[in-house]
């Protein structure tokens, strides 16, 4: 996520810490690194936005000023005293400043709009500067480093993670062509991640599916086993149920007189049967 400014101003970029004045918008503010750092907003940042916001103000109505003073009817002894060239010189440099003030502020926001939805997936901006006619470093273009690695193992935060960088990449009113490229190298990463979700999905629906077979089965093979014992039960039952009857038939013959002391024991059932 980057924006680059026009070729003719490559022979003016200043160092990110230039001698003399700070950066636009950067005046007073520690230079830190950051990587891959989530962008939130604390007390202190958003101190330094404020002391940001004052900065711009001043240099716009400083601009205004100059410009004012440059369009007005009286001229001071100074710009009197300016030949033709040096006035068109310096209509020109304020032309300039007011171009770099507007770049610096477009390049800002810009970056802003990446870090800020991107959160812990992107890192804090940076930026490339052009030292203007003024003395003051103007931000003319910037970068906003993003992960675009999967989450090992986690399908579901991969997908959360490149939607969420989509949207960062995406984020600015203009986003430029490599903005588009991040955009859909995240889609791409967003769509591994909904396959690998859905192949996760169907082997835990085929682990279902085998867990309910297997405990189907297993309460078939427990009513089978039942089954059995129940069968068993009641053929004990009748065995248990004709002995009885067996016993008492005798019992009765007995009583009656009916008896054989020769006969060997169970004959005479067998001979009534």
């Amino acid at each position: 996520m980057s924006v680059n400014f026009p070729a003719s101003f490559a022979n003016q970029v200043a160092p990110f810490n230039p001698l003399g004045r700070q950066p636009v918008g950067e005046e007073g503010v520690d230079k830190r690194e950051t990587s891959f750092k989530a962008v939130t907003e604390t007390e202190e940042t958003a101190a330094g936005q404020n002391r940001t916001d004052r900065d711009d103000r001043n240099r716009d109505q400083a601009l205004s000023a100059r410009l004012s003073g440059a369009g007005g009817n009286l001229a001071s002894p100074a710009e009197a005293e300016q030949s033709p060239y040096e006035r068109d010189q310096a209509l020109r440099e304020q032309r300039e400043i007011e171009q770099l003030a507007a770049r610096d502020r477009e390049v800002r926001a810009h970056e802003r709009a990446h870090a800020s939805v991107g959160g812990q997936h992107t890192g804090a901006p940076s930026f490339n500067y052009v030292r203007g006619p003024d003395g003051v470093s103007y931000a003319v273009s910037g970068e906003v480093s993003v992960s675009l690695s999967s989450v090992p193992g986690n399908p579901e935060a991969t997908l959360r993670k490149a939607e969420q960088i989509q949207q960062a990449a995406l984020a600015p009113a203009d986003p430029s062509p490599q903005d588009r490229q991040v955009a859909a190298q995240a889609a791409r990463m967003a769509e591994q991640a909904r396959v690998e979700i859905r192949v996760e999905q169907q082997e835990m629906q085929r682990e279902d599916a085998a867990e309910k077979e297997a405990a189907r089965e297993a309460r078939a093979e427990e009513e089978r086993r039942r089954d059995a014992e129940r069968a068993e039960r009641e053929e004990a039952q009748r065995l248990a149920e004709e002995g009885r009857r067996a016993i008492d038939l005798n019992r009765r013959l007995l009583d009656i007189g009916i008896s054989d002391a020769t006969t060997s024991p169970g004959s005479l059932l067998d001979q009534t049967i």
